[in-house]
């Protein structure tokens, strides 16, 4: 014959175990994730901020200062981190933007915008992916988004 009064103290005491191991086990899988993600998210927002400013300043020394950054974070940092759309966004805008070392086009450069609006997208879109948040319910889209 079973012995409630040992038996439910007993299931309930290993149910509590597994309950605290899983709970263990995610925290820890979350926290190895964590530097990843925050690495990305600011190459992510620092690929933007280059981006945005090579299609709209009109000031050269800020603008090859830009320009270097952008080849750094697209032969670099940002190709360890990025998505497959990041990759192709970046590739499309350099197509566009002339290597390091080239003379300083007419600024501002306009014919970036798309480019750099559509990489912005991307963007976030990898991001809001990889954090798993969700901004249906946000009502402002890029354009291009």
């Amino acid at each position: 014959m079973l012995d409630w009064k040992i038996l439910v103290p007993g299931i309930l005491t290993f149910l509590t175990l597994c309950v605290g191991l899983w709970q263990y086990v995610d925290k820890a899988a979350q926290a190895n994730r964590e530097p990843f993600l925050r690495q990305q998210l600011a190459l992510a927002v620092e690929a933007s901020e280059v981006a945005g400013t090579l299609a709209s300043t009109s000031d050269p020394k800020a603008w090859q200062k830009a320009q270097n950054r952008f080849w750094v974070l697209y032969w670099g940092p940002l190709a360890v981190v990025e998505s497959i759309e990041v990759e192709q966004r970046m590739v499309a805008l350099g197509k566009l933007v002339p290597p390091p070392g080239a003379d300083v086009p007419d600024l501002p450069m306009p014919a970036l915008t798309q480019a750099a609006l559509q990489l912005d997208c991307a963007l976030r879109e990898m991001i809001l992916t990889a954090w798993q948040i969700d901004l249906a319910q946000m009502p402002i889209r890029l354009p291009t988004c």
